[in-house]
């Protein structure tokens, strides 16, 4: 599913609502294909140990997910979360926390990246992704908040210091998490998602009790969702008010890393590079801008060519 698919999908629904459908009670039926249903409850995620935390989300994926191809194994890696340890580590470490309809794979580059430069890198799952779109429908926001506080305070037992790292989705939630965190060191974020770009994304909470889907496509990628339901639209909207709040309140002041594009659609891309202005005061911080004009004006802004074989620019933090 395209960000043009999501906006577009919500605008529908608020004109249906706006107009006054009669919808109160009609959810949408259950299709046949496996990936709408359900799980009967999400997996754990408060294990006493990261290691654990995999054995058991492993054991639950293998146990909900619908798989796309006959290769198990390579569908289970993409979505798992997973640890990587530097061969010379610097006594830091990063979370990384993937966006909304996607998984952990979204971040094996740069987390191979991290970990060469002496970095623990860790990955969470948010409950309701890597085993079908349908189980989108079950996680509220103390799910989705609870896994990142979980994790982060698990990462302080192994390192001296922790660093954030979230993509769209993911990128409010970290933040919320670092704001809130004076022990976090800082933060990398990826087109974080802190205001849709449509105003519509504000109805998704109310219209997720009369609407199951936002979209609904043929899931054919082993990595990450083509769908979204209403319920998901709305977790993530309710991330976005969260995080905006904390940073109206917030003089934030440790080292971020930020990265956008001019190819953003759905998120607001001049709100998010006004809290990196106001909000993110160090002098350090870096906010890389991908596309061909550069609409910043400022010297922590700069320009990346993407090349493409690779996926992100150089980053040290």
């Amino acid at each position: 599913m395209t960000k043009y698919k999501l906006r577009l999908s919500l605008m529908i629904t608020a004109f249906i609502l706006i107009y006054g459908a009669a919808l109160t009670g009609c959810k949408s039926t259950t299709p046949d294909d496996p990936h709408y249903l359900t799980a009967d409850a999400l997996p754990e995620f408060e294990q006493a140990d990261f290691d654990l935390y995999l054995q058991e989300t492993e054991h639950w994926l293998r146990a909900n997910r619908v798989f796309n191809s006959a290769d198990e194994d390579k569908e289970i890696k993409a979505n798992l979360p997973y640890e990587i340890k530097p061969e010379h580590p610097n006594g830091q470490g990063v979370l990384l926390v993937h966006g909304l309809a996607d998984s952990p794979f979204s971040f094996i580059d740069i987390a191979e990246h991290l970990a060469q430069q002496g970095y623990l890198v860790r990955t969470v799952l948010l409950p309701g992704h890597g085993s079908k779109v349908g189980d989108l429908i079950l996680p509220t926001l103390a799910d989705w908040q609870g896994v990142v506080a979980h994790h982060t305070q698990l990462l302080k037992q192994d390192v001296d210091q922790v660093w954030l790292g979230g993509f769209s989705t993911g990128a409010n939630l970290v933040t919320s998490q670092a704001i809130n965190d004076d022990e976090i060191a800082g933060l990398l974020l990826f087109a974080p998602a802190f205001k849709p770009d449509a105003f519509v994304a504000a109805l998704a909470p109310a219209v997720s009790h009369f609407i199951t889907w936002a979209d609904r496509d043929p899931e054919d990628n082993y990595t990450r969702y083509n769908s979204l339901p209403m319920n998901a639209a709305a977790v993530y909207y309710q991330t976005s008010e969260i995080v905006r709040d904390d940073l109206e309140k917030a003089d934030y002041d440790k080292p971020v890393f930020m990265m956008m594009s001019e190819g953003e659609h759905v998120i607001d891309t001049a709100y998010a590079q006004s809290v990196f202005s106001q909000v993110m005061t160090n002098t350090s911080n870096k906010l890389v801008w991908k596309g061909e004009v550069n609409q910043w004006t400022s010297e922590r802004c700069v320009l990346a060519w993407i090349y493409p074989n690779r996926k992100y620019p150089t980053v040290r933090i």
